[in-house]
């Protein structure tokens, strides 16, 4: 993914991000296949190599939920136990099945050689409305009941690296007139080391490792108004809107209850040390969004899904056909 669409004019936004926990390594492994396997080649670690350890996450990881999954049926809801219901031998099976991918990355040794901090802007939602004179796009603020626009964000190091959480939050609504494409944003810094990668004494690997411990930012979530040219990336549609008939160009309101349960990822691309890596982001929305449109009759729109981070477009207008 290239951030390069997530410019143009700043407007006003208050909110907050929050810096959270951050995890080691091995959890990390099994958040994320894919910022597990890209990390280790953007170390320069022999294919063979990510090969197997990727074998031995996987392993790690299906063995790793069938025993929780054992443990779990030990524990019925709503009851309380005056003793451990878990057989000790469950807990013992599992520590030893973890320390397999522990033992993978104690074998490794990463020096780093020198570093360099870099800025991204990562997209969390768009607002867009429809390019025809007289229509709105709006937060539903009654609908919500007062609700924040908040999301929570994982940050994936790369190469031999953890993970860090964060949050972020918008406390004020904003909308968008005709043409016009808005997108919220949370301004990142994080460090990128030029590395190599130690086994036993022997290079194995060199390449630029992301260093998630070193995320940080010095500023809420930002508010950027698109250039009229700029369309960030679409993805599927999701509704159409066919007013083509409605000749009398009135104005048609439309409530839209946008809500996502699921985490999606980016891919950040970043360039240090005369070489391109990409940073992988997760991101949620946690809460669940009411919009409010008002469609020019005359003309059949489509709305379509936001590609990168949350949000929704509009697909281009096509003039009804004269008759």
């Amino acid at each position: 993914m290239s951030e390069d669409w997530i410019s143009g004019q700043p407007e006003p936004l208050t909110g907050s991000i929050e810096i959270g926990d951050e995890k080691d390594r091995v959890a990390t492994a099994f958040q994320s296949r894919q910022a597990f396997e890209s990390g280790l080649r953007s170390i320069g670690l022999p294919e063979d190599e990510v090969i197997h350890a990727v074998a031995i996450r996987d392993d790690t990881d299906t063995q790793l939920r069938a025993i929780n999954a054992e443990i779990i049926r030990f524990n019925r809801p709503g009851v309380h136990y005056a003793s451990e219901p878990v057989p000790s031998e469950l807990y013992i099976r599992q520590k030893s099945i973890w320390q397999r991918m522990a033992d993978w990355f104690d074998g490794k040794e990463v020096r780093v050689l020198e570093t360099t901090d870099a800025e991204v802007r990562v997209p969390l939602f768009t607002l867009s409305c429809a390019d025809a004179d007289g229509c709105t796009a709006a937060f539903n603020w009654e609908a919500m009941k007062g609700h924040t626009l908040s999301w929570s964000m994982t940050v994936y190091g790369s190469g031999i690296g953890g993970s860090r959480e964060l949050s972020a939050s918008a406390f004020a609504g904003f909308t968008a007139a005709a043409g016009q494409t808005k997108v919220v944003f949370v301004p990142l810094t994080v460090t990128l080391q030029r590395v190599v990668v130690l086994q036993a004494d022997r290079q194995i690997g060199t390449g630029i490792q992301v260093d998630s411990s070193s995320v940080h930012t010095n500023s809420s979530p930002g508010l950027l108004l698109l250039p009229r040219d700029t369309r960030p990336p679409a993805g599927p549609p999701v509704q159409q809107f066919p007013l083509a008939g409605d000749t009398t160009g009135a104005l048609a309101t439309y409530e839209w209850t946008y809500k996502r349960a699921s985490e999606m990822h980016a891919e950040l691309g970043l360039e240090a040390f005369s070489s391109k890596i990409s940073l992988r982001v997760g991101t949620k929305l946690t809460t669940q969004i009411t919009l409010r449109y008002e469609l020019r009759g005359g003309y059949d729109y489509i709305l379509l899904s936001a590609a990168e981070g949350d949000g929704l477009l509009w697909a281009p207008l096509v003039p009804p056909p004269r008759r």
